[in-house]
C-alpha cells in the first residue's frame, strides 16, 4: 500500500478473542511479520483491556512495531511517535454495533490482511472481523491458543 507521503506500508490487521492468553503466539506472529516487512509495517488492533487486544498492544510495544488502536470507548491510553489511537465508536451510544462500526472501520483504513487470534468458543467480534475481511478480499489467517493456524 502507498501511503499518503509515497513511503511503501503493509497494514495488518490483528484482532482476537476476548479470552486469549497466548502471547508467545502473538509475539511470533508480529516477529515474522516485522522480519518480513521491516519498518514498513503498520498493525491495525482493537481496544479491549484484555485478551487479543491487549497482547497485540502490549507486542508492538515490546517490538517498537508502529500501531495503530481503533477504539469503541474513551481510550485509556496516550498516543506516542510509534502509537496512534482513534475513537471510532462507543458501546454507550452505539450499543452492540460498536463492535461492528470499529471492525468496518479498521477494514476502511485499506489494510493488507488480518491476522485472527481465536479461543474457543463464542468470539463474535473476531468472527465478524475475519467474515467482512474476507468479503473484502482481504487474506486472513486464524491461530487457535493451541498454535494450530489455517486460512479463512
Amino acid at each position: 500500500l502507498l501511503d499518503w507521503d509515497g513511503t511503501i506500508t503493509v497494514r495488518i490487521l490483528m484482532c482476537g478473542s476476548r479470552t486469549w492468553r497466548n502471547q508467545v503466539i502473538i509475539w511470533r506472529e508480529c516477529e515474522r511479520l516485522l522480519l518480513r516487512y521491516g519498518d514498513a509495517l503498520i498493525i491495525i488492533h482493537g481496544d479491549e483491556p484484555n485478551g487479543a487486544d491487549e497482547l497485540i498492544r502490549l507486542t508492538c510495544e515490546e517490538l517498537r512495531i508502529y500501531h495503530e488502536m481503533y477504539c469503541a470507548a474513551q481510550p485509556r491510553y496516550t498516543a506516542h511517535k510509534r502509537f496512534i489511537i482513534e475513537q471510532v465508536a462507543d458501546w454507550d451510544v452505539d450499543g452492540n454495533a460498536a463492535g461492528p462500526k470499529r471492525n468496518a472501520h479498521m477494514l476502511a483504513t485499506g489494510i493488507d490482511g488480518v491476522v485472527g487470534f481465536r479461543s474457543p468458543g463464542k468470539s463474535n467480534g473476531t468472527d465478524h472481523m475475519c467474515r467482512i475481511a474476507r468479503k473484502a478480499d482481504k487474506p486472513v489467517i486464524v491461530y487457535q491458543e493451541n498454535g494450530v493456524c489455517y486460512a479463512v
